[in-house]
């Protein structure tokens, strides 16, 4: 990674600075996380949003298309793509919703169960380089923090000027 810039001071009446704003660090975390994982899961011919949506199956069962949309913060028509993708490898499969036919509902096969165990690996290793020399107790705080953000972020109707 190359230094660093030469940074200027803070000035007094600043509202905001770089330094100060925890989602300037929040978005190095996940996009360098990201990258890493891709690089290392290439070889499984897997992508990272595709090991999203395996990763919720596997934790949350069958999902709707919506329900997977919402969860991994991909776009439908993205999403559709891609469960596509997944579905001709077998490691998905689709099934009508047995309370309501309009529906589909996205579920795990034992392909896709097999391609999640390869990647949990990988994933977890990631998390823990990222987390070293974080106490039990700074992790459990940090999640208890990063939660309630989500709350408030899904609370908040728009950004107030």
């Amino acid at each position: 990674m190359p230094a660093p810039a030469k940074r200027r001071k803070k000035p007094k009446d600043s509202l905001l600075w770089l330094a100060d704003y925890p989602l300037y660090y929040m978005s190095h975390v996940v996009a360098q996380s990201q990258r890493k994982i891709q690089e290392a899961i290439a070889p499984l011919n897997i992508a990272p949003n595709q090991w999203r949506v395996l990763f919720l199956l596997h934790d949350q069962g069958e999902l709707s298309i919506s329900e997977i949309s919402e969860e991994s913060l991909i776009e439908v028509s993205t999403l559709s793509r891609l469960l596509n993708s997944l579905e001709k490898r077998k490691l998905i499969g689709r099934m009508r919703d047995a309370d309501d036919q309009r529906y589909t509902r996205i579920r795990l096969t034992d392909q896709g169960q097999d391609v999640y165990e390869k990647v949990l690996p990988v994933v977890a290793n990631q998390l823990e380089f990222t987390l070293q020399g974080f106490s039990s107790a700074d992790r459990k705080t940090l999640q208890r923090l990063l939660k309630k953000m989500k709350e408030n972020v899904y609370r908040s109707p728009f950004a107030v000027t």
